[in-house]
């Protein structure tokens, strides 16, 4: 009797672990392929001039901003958050666009002990399945498309 108890217990416990599910894998990813494209009509690579940034970092809250981003295309937006003036080591200001609706971008530039300034970014919207983040290539600033899945986890 004992080694059938044994045997219905393990048999009980054996199922509950088959069917037991922390979480799904890969489901940001499956939901991600079901999501419209918002930057469809642009190139897959945009250079960003350095100089231009800076004073993006400077713009205080529900100022207006256009930014030449690719030939034909300027992101248009809203100021709709900033970093502390108080900050010295670091910048931060995220825009909201008006012209790609539901999408911003944020931008941060951090001060090296030399001086100068490092800058990263990104651009997207949650609702699209495509995003834009800033990459610093030998010096020169561009932002390079990609999935919003491998930047975001949902």
């Amino acid at each position: 009797m004992k080694i059938l108890k044994t045997g219905l217990l393990c048999l009980l416990l054996s199922v509950c672990v088959v069917r037991a599910s922390a979480q799904i894998v890969g489901a940001s990813r499956h939901d991600n392929l079901k999501k419209p494209e918002l930057f469809h009509d642009l190139p897959r690579r945009m250079d960003v001039n350095a100089q231009s940034l800076a004073p993006l970092l400077q713009k205080e809250v529900g100022e207006n901003v256009a930014m030449p981003l690719a030939s034909g295309f300027t992101f248009t937006g809203v100021v709709v958050s900033r970093s502390s003036a108080a900050e010295l080591q670091y910048k931060t200001v995220v825009i909201r666009s008006t012209n790609r609706p539901g999408a911003t971008l944020a931008i941060t530039g951090v001060r090296s002990k030399d001086g100068s300034m490092q800058y990263s970014g990104r651009m997207l919207s949650l609702k699209h399945s495509d995003a834009y983040e800033m990459k610093n290539e030998g010096g020169q600033l561009a932002l390079e498309k990609t999935d919003l899945a491998d930047l975001v986890s949902e």
